[in-house]
């Protein structure tokens, strides 16, 4: 959490830095301040002022508050298909990462991605010395998912989970 903080402070503070270069007329960013508000050397304005200082300036790009929720946020089962066949296990965050496993007999590969906010889901299985051992492509919509997986070796098949209640 601490690490994203100080990242969108940055990220802030370095729009601020380019709308300053780029603001008209030589104007400095105190000039165009509103009068309760102040920049100063340790921070304290509040990065959500400087936010709306920048969307104020008309700048395009200026970062938005991490979501809340993500659309296919949760947890999900299910189960894959092809010359190997086992179960699935998805778990969605907020942010649409996406962590789990596939099972097949005794064993257990972790599974991560990420999913757009329009359900588009890439991911990869990983060996436990990180090595990617399969590529994992896919669809969500509603309350599941579905998609192919393709490993180092040249096998293929398919999967789907679905949200667990």
């Amino acid at each position: 959490m601490r690490s994203r903080i100080i990242l969108g402070s940055f990220v802030v503070l370095s729009f601020l830095c380019v709308a300053w270069i780029a603001l008209p007329g030589g104007a400095s960013p105190k000039e165009v301040l509103p009068q309760d508000m102040d920049i100063t050397h340790d921070g304290s304005v509040d990065s959500r002022d400087l936010i709306a200082i920048l969307e104020g300036w008309g700048l395009e790009g200026v970062p938005t508050p991490l979501p809340e929720s993500h659309p296919f946020q949760g947890d999900y089962q299910g189960s894959f298909v092809g010359p190997i066949t086992g179960s699935v296990n998805l778990s969605v965050d907020s942010l649409g990462n996406v962590t789990g496993s596939a099972v097949s007999g005794s064993e257990s590969i972790e599974i991560v991605g990420a999913i757009s906010a329009d359900g588009h889901f890439f991911g990869n299985e990983i060996a436990p010395n990180d090595t990617i051992l399969a590529t994992v492509i896919g669809t969500f919509s509603g309350d599941s998912g579905s998609g192919r997986w393709m490993d180092d070796e040249g096998l293929s098949g398919t999967w789907q989970a679905t949200l667990v209640p």
